[in-house]
């Protein structure tokens, strides 16, 4: 399968902006021999965009942490599941269900669905997420008397572990919690 996209990153600071690593560039310059490999006739070229965005890492982990330990925890404690995977379409769910009442909700009608609230993507600063996981935290999580996520101890076992890893210890730390209270 051909790759669709290459990611370069460039730091920008007051002084000046730091280019990608010659390695970078290598790796770069492979990918658009190979684009051109695929080229059939010179009467149908390849275009290629490039788009150059503002990236932060910050908001990147945040969404990270809503998607993964958030959205998890919510559906163990909601749906009571103490082992087992969790069903991609019931994570899906659970995060529509935690959208819906912190951002909106969707009106689904007959023959479509009209959307009535904000989208996540246009969070553009920390403050609109750490916004949303106050407002889940006092609306969804401690009304029903379930457990929040700490992010301070997950990052510390991302940083141990790796991201997979940290979400699978961080879940069966919650299920380990919930057995001991249902006992």
């Amino acid at each position: 399968m051909l790759t669709k996209s290459i990611t370069q990153f460039f730091k920008v600071t007051p002084n000046g902006v730091e280019h990608p690593t010659p390695e970078a560039n290598a790796r770069k310059e492979e990918w658009l021999r190979i684009i051109q490999r695929t080229i059939v006739t010179k009467e149908k070229p390849v275009i290629l965009k490039s788009v150059t965005t503002i990236h932060n890492p910050q908001i990147e982990n945040m969404v990270k942490f809503f998607n993964g330990a958030v959205v998890d925890y919510y559906l163990i404690q909601s749906k009571d599941l103490l082992s087992g995977e969790l069903p991609l379409i019931m994570r899906k769910q659970a995060r529509e269900e935690l959208l819906d009442s912190a951002m909106g909700y969707e009106l689904k009608m007959l023959t479509k669905t009209s959307r009535r609230r904000k989208s996540t993507a246009d969070f553009t600063n920390t403050q609109q997420w750490n916004d949303l996981l106050k407002k889940l935290e006092e609306t969804e999580f401690e009304p029903n008397g379930y457990e929040f996520p700490n992010s301070e101890e997950f990052w510390k076992l991302v940083s141990k572990h790796g991201y997979t890893e940290a979400k699978e210890a961080s879940i069966q730390q919650l299920r380990d919690k919930m057995k001991k209270l249902s006992t």
